[in-house]
């Protein structure tokens, strides 16, 4: 989409994580990290936009969705790190260029466990995380879901095939 194109060329001027989505969650009562694993898992194959990266061919920018995409949730001892340490060391950039654009970790210690996602903002915005949040949890309590009838990548090559169409430019002429 015309967003991600900017967010894109953006990224590659200033690399860095700006434009990273960093959620820490402490979780509370057991949980089973297989489970939260799969879940993840569930998710990632889910969506076409956790399994998308981006490059620049012939000076375009073009999105690039694997059909398949290994995702592990990696484990940290928490004991001794504060939640700023964790954080700290968590957030990284992403390179566009390497799917996935999301990373996940759970921290254990003695006293709490955190669950730590981040996501390049070029892949989710404010609405999906809450989507994402809470397919992942139906994912951890064992549901299933209903396929998807669409993905952003239909929206994204809608809106690219409108701004080449001369209809966009009666839409300028007007306005």
């Amino acid at each position: 989409s015309s967003a991600q194109k900017r967010m894109y060329m953006i990224q590659q001027l200033e690399s860095g994580t700006v434009y990273n989505m960093p959620m820490l969650f402490a979780v509370e009562g057991l949980i089973n990290s297989e489970r939260m694993g799969e879940a993840f898992q569930k998710l990632v194959k889910r969506h076409d936009s956790l399994r998308t990266s981006f490059e620049e061919i012939d000076g375009q920018i073009v999105q690039k969705i694997l059909p398949n995409l290994s995702f592990s949730l990696e484990k940290r001892d928490g004991n001794g790190l504060t939640i700023e340490a964790l954080t700290n060391d968590f957030v990284r950039s992403f390179e566009l260029n390497k799917a996935p654009l999301m990373r996940a970790e759970l921290a254990e210690s003695d006293e709490a466990t955190y669950l730590m996602v981040d996501m390049h903002h070029i892949i989710s915005d404010g609405v999906s995380i809450q989507l994402l949040l809470n397919e992942f949890m139906e994912f951890y309590n064992g549901k299933e879901l209903e396929p998807l009838r669409i993905q952003y990548k239909d929206f994204a090559a809608w809106q690219n095939k409108f701004l080449e169409s001369g209809e966009i430019k009666k839409q300028e002429e007007y306005w």
